[in-house]
């Protein structure tokens, strides 16, 4: 039942554009065109909505995912989740980080077209030890149009999406409503380290 009630509210795509009047050093273009999916008030599932509003913002320039589409890549990771007898625990306190990161790359391969495949892409190991490293890994991936997949530590314990940066904010492309986090302090303020964030990438054919 909790289950059909999310996917009711998986709702046509229209615009939005950020709070945030600085210009975006670094962005995705389809974040002003695409409104992220939300989650629904008493269930948690954002590590499922991040991936399928990240998938959307990847297949948008190339080959934009329909709404039957983004809700078939929602029944998926439902049907995933309750073959790992994970299901109940999933609506009712969302899912672990192994977990978000293996239903990751189910949906990515499964959200692949002639055109276009998706990976998941993990920051290497080494970031832990810096800060700078960090931030510069976001940057970089923003740069050449990959979203970034991240969780917002044991406070927060929410999944979202960046998909612009400026010289004060990281904003967000989230499922529950939140528009911006500030880029200072956030490695040590959110827990990010490399095991919590992840991004999407594009490779085209040959």
């Amino acid at each position: 039942m909790a289950a059909a009630k999310q996917l009711n509210k998986l709702s046509a795509d229209r615009p939005t554009h950020s709070i945030s009047h600085k210009r975006s050093t670094n962005e995705l273009a389809a974040r002003h065109i695409l409104h992220p999916y939300q989650q629904g008030d008493l269930d948690c599932q954002c590590g499922l909505y991040s991936i399928i509003n990240a998938i959307r913002l990847m297949r948008q320039p190339i080959s934009p995912i329909s709404t039957r589409g983004s809700r078939s890549l929602f029944e998926t990771g439902i049907d995933y989740l309750a073959r790992k007898g994970a299901l109940n625990a999933a609506i009712l306190n969302g899912i672990g980080i192994r977990r978000w990161k293996k239903l990751a790359i189910l949906l990515a391969a499964d959200a692949c077209t002639e055109m276009m495949t998706i990976i998941v892409e993990r920051p290497p190991n080494h970031l832990k030890h810096s800060e700078r490293a960090i931030v510069s890994w976001i940057d970089s991936g923003l740069s050449i149009g990959s979203p970034i997949l991240l969780h917002l530590g044991r406070r927060r314990q929410h999944y979202t999406v960046i998909t612009a940066s400026d010289d004060q904010y990281f904003h967000l492309f989230d499922s529950s409503g939140s528009v911006r986090i500030k880029r200072i302090g956030c490695v040590t303020r959110f827990e990010l380290t490399p095991s919590v964030l992840f991004r999407l990438k594009v490779q085209m054919p040959l």
